[in-house]
């Protein structure tokens, strides 16, 4: 080879290698280009200007409604640049607030509803709370299947619940009440219940209707009164709870506010009703599991439209029932830990204090927590055979030694109203405290008698079948609704020897004379606090004076209508001495012929002692309490 032809090979040999390198450089920016315009492609439609443009007022919050957006509506400043370049990651990321919305809470200090509602901070973005991670990723996010091959949830199937726990509580998710159903405030709903997991006993949800009622001013006795048609064992259970619930409010209310950070007492209603009926179930019925208990406390304050706070009754009493053998009662003084430990208001307490001995305190505050039984009077010479008729009706009862004509309740399944010894009129329902009274009188047969304040007859019927049937009785109250339902239960009896005085007492004849005239005096009750449950938190101090007068007038009236030799009797159901010996002494002090008559107690009740005025029932576990007096010129 020549040397010329050496000097032109090198030449081209370095422009082949030039062309090589050339083209390499081509490939790799067509490549970046390529991969510019794929970033570009997915930066597009999530640009800053459709980002940060604010969210109409008037748009409904809809069922999936993103995190970003909520930050937004809750004054949280927006995210970076950066962070919102992840916009369709966070639409597919669970809201972390959405377990606290299920009730899944297990430590106190998420105990307050009313818990402000923090800015988040650097550690709270980095850690993925609600907030995106400020690195932008280099493709865009891909959802993926929970569970693969698993159909996703139809939406239009019934009983259909978001998976989203956050749904369940807006207008996306299930609906709180059953169709045509009212809450327990009485309000109808609208829309169909579709969890029957939600769903509250009939007891339970009768039973926060009444303490409902009850808390709008309504009477136990009223509430109880209405016709639900519940099963005998939901019947018994309602009734349980609302008592219950009722005598032991004052020291539900302690507990529950000892286990809530927020004010106990600005809370709903309907919340307080589901939180007392929950802790009472676990601190007071054993045989009620508390995970029952708890679970249709929760539901009770969905149903009541509370379920935003659904979360905190479930809270508080899984703290209840942790530190149930840890409580601790402790008030402001002796007196008042004392009637926090009874649920008496602490005025009543340290009035009963004064007067009675601290064993006698203690059984009567024990005494109005406790159901007392169910006491009947039978008709003179019927008591074997009401027994045994209300034997084949399933009711079981016990017989007391004293009174001879009276019968105590053990059991009863069956009905005890719709049986012939009822329809007959062999037999009253009245308490032991009155049947008592009427075996202490000195009453004959074939006397007459003027009952009053009558209403609604269990005196009235006494009276005469003591009398008998040549004796006469008549009756007068001063409320004529009162006095239809006495017309009602005199008329069921069939007692021809007993008259209804339809008017004003001032309006009765001076020529009307009787044998004995009996004063059932209206008072304060506080004699009744157990079967009057909700009476001691309506009670005032001012209560117990404000009846005096009346009650002195009464007495005056009818001694004008006695003969000679006749007995005026008086009585409460109160323990106050401003309402019973005070009363007796003002009287005798305007009318000193008369004298109190010493009445003899059989043996074997302490609880009920005399002095020179008149004879104290003290309540106990079997009866309520009452005051008697009987005078005569």
């Amino acid at each position: 080879m020549s040397e010329k032809s050496k000097d032109d090979s090198v030449p081209k040999k370095k422009t082949k290698k030039a062309a090589v390198k050339k083209t390499a450089v081509k490939k790799t920016v067509a490549a970046r280009s390529k991969a510019k315009s794929v970033k570009t492609s997915v930066k597009k439609p999530v640009s800053k200007t459709k980002l940060e443009k604010p969210v109409p007022k008037t748009r409904k919050k809809t069922a999936l409604e993103s995190p970003l957006q909520e930050t937004l509506k809750l004054g949280i400043p927006a995210a970076p640049k950066s962070v919102l370049v992840e916009m369709t990651k966070i639409e597919q990321q669970p809201s972390t607030k959405s377990s606290e919305a299920n009730g899944n809470i297990r430590n106190e200090s998420s105990i307050n509803p009313n818990r402000e509602l923090t800015q988040p901070n650097d550690a709270s973005i980095a850690n993925g709370n609600n907030i995106p991670s400020a690195q932008p990723t280099q493709a865009p996010y891909q959802q993926k299947p929970r569970f693969e091959g698993r159909p996703q949830f139809n939406n239009n199937r019934p009983n259909n619940f978001m998976r989203n726990s956050r749904n369940r509580h807006d207008s996306g998710g299930r609906p709180d009440f059953r169709q045509g159903r009212p809450d327990f405030r009485g309000r109808p709903d609208s829309r169909a219940m579709a969890n029957p997991r939600d769903i509250v006993s009939p007891s339970r949800l009768e039973a926060a209707k009444a303490l409902y009622s009850m808390e709008k001013g309504a009477k136990i006795s009223d509430v109880l009164e209405l016709k639900r048609n519940l099963k005998p064992e939901d019947e018994a259970l309602l009734r349980e709870l609302v008592y219950g619930c009722t005598r032991q409010k004052r020291l539900l209310d302690y507990h529950l506010n000892s286990f809530c950070t927020t004010a106990y007492d600005q809370l709903p209603i309907e919340v307080k009703v589901a939180l007392r009926l929950g802790i009472y179930q676990l601190y007071f019925l054993d045989r009620i599991p508390a995970h029952a208990a708890v679970h249709e406390s929760v539901n009770l304050a969905k149903q009541s439209g509370q379920e935003k706070l659904s979360g905190f009754v479930n809270a508080v009493l899984r703290t209840a029932e942790t530190k149930k053998a840890e409580r601790v009662i402790k008030g402001e003084s002796d007196m008042d830990t004392m009637a926090l430990q009874f649920s008496h208001p602490t005025w009543i307490v340290k009035r009963w204090a004064k007067s009675m001995t601290p064993e006698q305190l203690e059984q009567t505050l024990k005494a109005d927590n406790q159901p007392h039984p169910v006491y009947l009077r039978v008709a003179p010479g019927s008591r074997s055979r009401v027994i045994e008729t209300l034997g084949r009706q399933n009711v079981r009862v016990n017989e007391t030694s004293w009174p001879a004509d009276t019968l105590s309740l053990k059991s009863h399944e069956g009905g005890l109203f719709s049986g012939e010894s009822f329809q007959k009129g062999e037999w009253i329902v009245q308490d032991w405290v009155p049947q008592a009274m009427l075996d202490l009188l000195p009453l004959n047969e074939g006397q007459r008698v003027w009952d009053v304040c009558a209403a609604p007859g269990g005196k009235t019927i006494g009276l005469a079948w003591k009398t008998g049937e040549k004796g006469q009785v008549m009756a007068s109250d001063a409320s004529a609704e009162r006095r239809k339902r006495l017309i009602e239960n005199v008329n069921r009896i069939g007692l021809k020897q007993v008259s209804v005085f339809d008017h004003e007492i001032t309006k009765l004849s001076p020529a009307q004379k009787f044998d004995m005239a009996w004063v059932d005096a209206p008072c304060s009750g506080t004699g009744v606090l157990s079967r009057r449950a909700d009476l001691r938190w309506r009670l005032m101090p001012k209560d117990v004076i404000e009846h005096a007068d009346q009650q002195k007038d009464l007495l005056v009236q009818a001694q004008g209508h006695l003969y000679p030799k006749g007995y005026l009797v008086y009585s409460t159901c109160s323990l106050e001495y401003e309402e019973n010996q005070r009363v007796i002494e003002a009287f005798l002090k305007d009318y000193p012929e008369f004298k109190p008559v010493n009445l003899k107690v059989p043996e074997g009740h302490p609880e009920i002692y005399g002095d020179e005025l008149g004879l104290t029932f003290l309540p106990t576990a079997e009866h309520d309490g009452g005051f008697m007096s009987v005078l005569s010129r």
